[in-house]
């Protein structure tokens, strides 16, 4: 009486196990086929775990844990036993939240090559990583660490790209890559499954041999129609080549900007409470490159298309060469991974000197010239 009861198809179903079974069957029915629910769903179901409650907590004991996968609208959270000696070694995936790394190393997002390139895929896991540390080590590849991976690009079989209209020449890897002009605008291309229309670009300016080159960016900036109360001029000189000595110049914003903690949840997606966000930002960069890219965005909308970014999505900024001209600047762009098709710091004004290539030799002997 009560221990047990016979179901119409006279398998023996002890209620308790009945109970336990219905429970996931409601919980799967919520998931409606979405693929990181049901996924969180398996492992709950696999080791008798239970959601967390209402308050997103769990009993003393247990700590909260779900699967981590990008762009997941929806997941379950459940409650397990702390794992306190729990942790990840190098090159192993993340797939739960509460995943932890061993000894010093962080969760990277993971990616390789693209089969006979030196372009990167990223996977929609993360690894642990000891990256930093000089060393190309376990799971570590030029993609994940290129710090410790990437010690130089061989280049030489790279062509030069030259264009004497534009005064301006550059290295970058012939193969794949696509190099169109359209009026002021030289884009390199890279064409090669999955990164069509992967692209960089160096727009060529000029301005009056006496003016300022910050006045001439302003002028520019000006013609959007945009207010440069909110933003300032940086310039710094930094050797970029053997034959020129550059001068960088940043559009970026006046004031400090720190992105809100619901601001960067929102932007890595599969968060949804500060503790969470917490653990996030303390085992891994993610946090760093949702503040960033927050960033850069806020930058362009407040400060135009030319504003600069040195982070997540991209690399840009004026570049002006004094030495090589007094009217001619350049302004470059590229997504993050570009300069794997071009090389930045080969880009060079070309000097304000004559063609003389067509011009002939005069010789004196008696005079000796």
């Amino acid at each position: 009486s009560g221990g047990y009861k016979k179901p119409m198809n006279n398998k023996i179903v002890k209620p308790v196990e009945q109970e336990i079974k219905n429970y996931y069957d409601v919980l799967e029915k919520r998931c409606v086929e979405e693929k990181c629910c049901l996924a969180s769903l398996k492992i709950m179901k696999e080791n008798n775990y239970k959601k967390v409650d209402q308050d997103g907590k769990c009993i003393d004991g247990f700590e909260m844990n779900t699967v981590i996968w990008k762009e997941c609208p929806q997941v379950l959270e459940w409650c397990e036993p702390i794992k306190n000696e729990y942790c990840l070694k190098d090159g192993e995936k993340r797939e739960r939240l509460k995943d932890k790394c061993c000894g010093e190393s962080k969760f990277y997002v993971d990616g390789n090559y693209i089969s006979g390139t030196k372009l990167c895929v990223a996977s929609q896991y993360s690894i642990c990583l000891n990256c930093g540390n000089g060393i190309c080590g376990i799971g570590e590849n030029g993609c994940n660490c290129p710090k410790d991976c990437i010690k130089e690009n061989d280049i030489s079989n790279w062509q030069t790209y030259r264009n004497e209209e534009f005064g301006i020449k550059f290295k970058y890897g012939k193969k794949d890559t696509e190099i169109k002009i359209e009026k002021n605008k030289i884009t390199a291309t890279f064409n090669k499954e999955p990164y069509y229309n992967f692209n960089g670009e160096i727009i060529v300016f000029e301005k009056s041999k006496d003016e300022t080159i910050e006045h001439a960016i302003e002028k520019i900036i000006k013609e959007e129609d945009i207010n440069l109360e909110d933003c300032k001029i940086i310039t710094k000189k930094q050797n970029m080549s053997e034959n020129s000595n550059n001068i960088n110049i940043s559009v970026l914003l006046k004031e400090d900007y720190e992105p809100s903690d619901d601001e960067v949840m929102a932007e890595i997606g599969y968060i949804d409470s500060l503790e969470n966000l917490d653990f996030i930002c303390e085992t891994t960069p993610e946090c760093e490159w949702a503040k960033q890219k927050l960033l850069e965005e806020r930058t362009e909308l407040k400060c135009s298309q030319y504003a600069g970014c040195f982070g997540y999505k991209c690399l840009s900024n004026f570049v002006y060469q004094p030495n090589n001209s007094k009217q001619k600047f350049i302004y470059i762009k590229a997504r993050k991974g570009t300069p794997s098709f071009w090389k930045w710091d080969s880009i060079e004004i070309l000097k304000n000197e004559p063609d003389t290539s067509d011009w002939q030799t005069y010789r004196n002997e008696e005079f000796g010239f």
